[in-house]
């Protein structure tokens, strides 16, 4: 199926189309026809996915083997609160047979393991990929309950219901001290890059900068790249992003 693809140059037409409706009015954008650009096309669809008590966040999707959607999500009770992600999620398994279907929760595959392990008070932030026949879950978890203990794992499994090898070490670690990244990793996002190596996009902070400052959102979240050979890692960081 051959899709549109949105150039610099619609993003910079489309920007100026919307600066001189403001200056003009909105008639002025009622002479060019967009019905052929996909993006002016979205339409809502409701929620796929709700659960009585919980927060729902993160979600994942991919399409089954067995002609399923299997959405890996996260949830926490919502008696922890919003904030409750932090110490208190765990990754979930749903299944619809499409895209546009309601979602059916079916299994909890990721919850804090407590004791003394990275992921013991959270799992978080579920990024699911298939490589070869290989399932690879990448996914945020912390020791503490708090920020400074966010770290990047990845559980495998040759099966969308598990089960999945858990890891006993996190896949990436923060920067030394000083460094842009030295609070923490989160937030993964994985690709096959163009030179061959898998790409692995994280976020992360200054400790310092997070200590110090004041305000509601204390340290420059930060994005940064790191390659490896495969999937599995070691992953070795390229640069910083923005």
């Amino acid at each position: 199926m051959s899709q549109s693809k949105y150039t610099r140059r619609d993003f910079l037409q489309t920007s100026a189309l919307g600066i001189a409706a403001v200056f003009f009015s909105s008639s002025f954008t009622r002479a060019f026809d967009f019905s052929d650009k996909p993006y002016f096309n979205l339409k809502p669809i409701g929620r796929s996915l709700e659960l009585d008590g919980y927060y729902i966040w993160c979600s994942s999707p991919i399409w089954g083997e067995d002609g399923k959607v299997h959405l890996f999500y996260s949830r926490w009770k919502k008696e922890k609160g919003m904030g409750g992600w932090l110490n208190g999620s765990e990754i979930c398994r749903a299944e619809a047979n499409s895209p546009f279907e309601e979602f059916q929760h079916k299994q909890i595959v990721l919850a804090p393991r407590g004791g003394e392990f990275w992921d013991a008070t959270t799992c978080h932030n579920p990024l699911i990929k298939k490589v070869e026949d290989q399932y690879y879950l990448f996914f945020m978890g912390t020791s503490n309950g708090k920020t400074n203990t966010k770290r990047i794992g990845l559980a495998t499994s040759k099966s969308l219901d598990g089960d999945w090898t858990r890891p006993e070490k996190p896949l990436l670690l923060p920067g030394e001290k000083g460094a842009w990244d030295d609070h923490c990793t989160t937030n993964p996002a994985f690709v096959k890059g163009n030179d061959g190596k898998y790409w692995l996009f994280y976020k992360s902070w200054n400790t310092e900068e997070y200590e110090t400052q004041k305000g509601a959102v204390r340290g420059n979240r930060k994005y940064g790249l790191a390659k490896a050979d495969s999937p599995m890692g070691p992953y070795k960081k390229n640069l910083k992003i923005r």
